[in-house]
């Protein structure tokens, strides 16, 4: 059977439009399920709403911000041609439980090591493989940094809480 030409554009049209999720009943009163690419797409932008806010500042202002709002600054050290990178940023970020650790503990930002403000700082801080996450007081001394990516969130935040409090492993009562 050949479909008409005017049916094959409307379906064209379908496709090109299926960001809006809204889902009207059919003729028979029955609901469509919404497709892969639009549930996830849905799902992405829930899940990156609700991760670490890496924002926009440059590191001076970021600096002043940790000052400001009691916290530490996390910077992400990254280059555009790393995997692993973009991993971490793609899928661990975003996460709910990290986000939610990283925003109450950090000012974030991300920085690109081998253009400007990033080239910069990777040599003050002596970067030398991507991803380093360096943690920064708010008079700018390292205090330590995560090299490499990890997936799993809890021991990144492990990780970071081994930075942000050292003498809690050697307290013992």
């Amino acid at each position: 059977m050949r479909i008409p030409k005017s049916l094959n554009i409307l379906f064209a049209a379908l496709l090109i439009s299926c960001g809006n999720t809204t889902q009207q009943p059919t003729e028979q009163g029955v609901t469509p399920a919404p497709t892969v690419a639009v549930e996830a797409e849905k799902n992405y932008s829930t899940i990156e709403s609700e991760g670490t806010d890496f924002r926009n500042l440059s590191f001076t202002q970021a600096i002043e911000s940790a000052k400001a709002e009691g916290k530490l600054l996390f910077v992400n050290m990254h280059t555009k041609t790393c995997r692993p990178c973009r991993l971490m940023e793609k899928v661990v970020f975003p996460k709910d439980k990290l986000g939610k650790y990283m925003n109450t503990h950090f000012v974030s930002i991300a920085l690109d090591a081998e253009e400007g403000e990033g080239a910069e700082l990777k040599n003050r801080y002596e970067v030398e493989m991507y991803p380093t996450y360096l943690v920064i007081d708010t008079v700018a001394t390292k205090l330590g940094a995560i090299m490499g990516a990890e997936k799993d969130i809890d021991k990144f935040i492990e990780k970071l809480e081994s930075i942000i409090k050292p003498d809690d492993s050697a307290v013992k009562e």
